[in-house]
């Protein structure tokens, strides 16, 4: 069932974002070391660090001929996911915190992006246009049971996980407006 966050703009749901912590994806916290995972531009393409909150000890952990983006946390910090476009589209990738043992986890000529962990680290949803329109999909830490959560002619965006797992919110037009809603995994 869908469920839909009526009036909100595109300022009002940056704002319910910023408001709600518990609704960003559980990789946003840091792991137990405390690095700090992004992506910037600082080199000579966009790639992923991690850095110690103080700002000391950068570390580039990618090195591709494509722009890679958006990591996030594993929730117990053994993983980062990310996307990146090194295969000519967007591909959801993972690494160790160290950089290595790069794996693409979609490996599927369709666009997947923006990828969020599960609140247990055992599954990814991510954004993807497989079907000729953005959805929401989900699957395994290692990229297997690949399957759609929404299936909507409109475009299906930005996955965020309950705290228990149990629940997704998402932003869609399906309205012809930017909304979010919510949907029971089940």
């Amino acid at each position: 069932m869908d469920r839909r966050a009526r009036g909100l703009s595109l300022a009002g749901l940056l704002t319910l974002c910023a408001a709600l912590p518990t609704a960003l994806p559980a990789a946003a916290a840091e792991p137990e070391d405390g690095l700090v995972v992004f992506d910037s531009n600082q080199g000579a393409g966009i790639e992923i660090y991690v850095v110690n909150p103080d700002g000391s000890n950068l570390t580039q952990l990618t090195d591709s001929p494509g722009e890679d983006r958006e990591p996030v946390w594993a929730p117990v910090g053994s993983r980062i996911a990310f996307q990146s476009t090194r295969d000519l589209n967007q591909e959801i990738y993972s690494i160790h915190p160290d950089g290595s043992d790069g794996r693409n986890l979609t490996n599927n000529p369709a666009n997947d992006v923006s990828p969020t962990w599960s609140p247990d680290g055992l599954r990814i949803a991510f954004s993807s246009d497989r079907d000729g329109d953005d959805e929401i999909w989900v699957m395994d830490a290692d990229g297997s049971n690949q399957g759609a959560l929404t299936n909507n002619p409109a475009s299906d965006t930005k996955p965020a996980w309950s705290p228990d797992g149990s629940r997704f919110a998402f932003v869609s037009d399906r309205d012809d407006n930017l909304e979010i809603y919510t949907r029971d995994l089940g």
